[in-house]
């Protein structure tokens, strides 16, 4: 179509980038769920658990109150193990395993692929490793687009690592 208003050609522009952007989010988001599936599946047979670790398993996690603020900066992602709230809702590799997160990730995932910074993801920090506060489904975008570090505020905490956890955060079920 042949514009008379450069202007109006640039925000037809920017929208079919945007569609562009939302269509290739839905097939990341497709192809992580699947994958997530199937490594449901592959663990399971394995005897191990596919879950986040929880937070809240660790002694004096109770981060209420007893949380203090660190520093901000980058956290590689493979020193996120855990989640304070939602290790039901993402596998131990950030997928999301519920298909009602798909609007909020498929949003975020096609924000990252415009360009676009998202702000700080929330972090406790346990003895070296992070567990999740608040940005479950940035770390999930960002993992699933090949981030190796993510931005993030980090929060300090008395909680005591668990036994063998900083080693193997994909622990065996028993």
């Amino acid at each position: 179509m042949f514009h008379h208003d450069g202007q109006a050609y640039l925000s037809d522009q920017c929208d079919a980038l945007h569609i562009q952007a939302r269509l290739l989010a839905h097939r990341y988001f497709d192809r992580v769920r699947r994958q997530a599936f199937l490594r449901g599946i592959w663990y399971t047979l394995s005897g191990r658990s596919i879950r986040l670790l929880r937070l809240s398993d660790l002694p004096g996690a109770d981060i209420g109150g007893a949380a203090r603020p660190g520093e901000t900066g980058e956290v590689h992602m493979h020193e996120i193990i855990g989640s304070e709230g939602r290790a039901d809702d993402f596998d131990c590799c950030f997928a999301p395993l519920r298909e009602q997160d798909r609007e909020r990730w498929v949003t975020l995932a096609a924000l990252v692929i415009e360009g676009r910074e998202l702000p700080p993801v929330e972090l406790v920090d346990v003895g070296g490793k992070y567990y999740i506060y608040d940005g479950h489904h940035r770390i999930s975008v960002a993992q699933a687009l090949g981030e190796t570090t993510i931005k993030a505020h980090i929060w300090l905490t008395n909680a005591a690592p668990a036994c063998g956890q900083l080693s193997n955060p994909l622990p065996i079920v028993p």
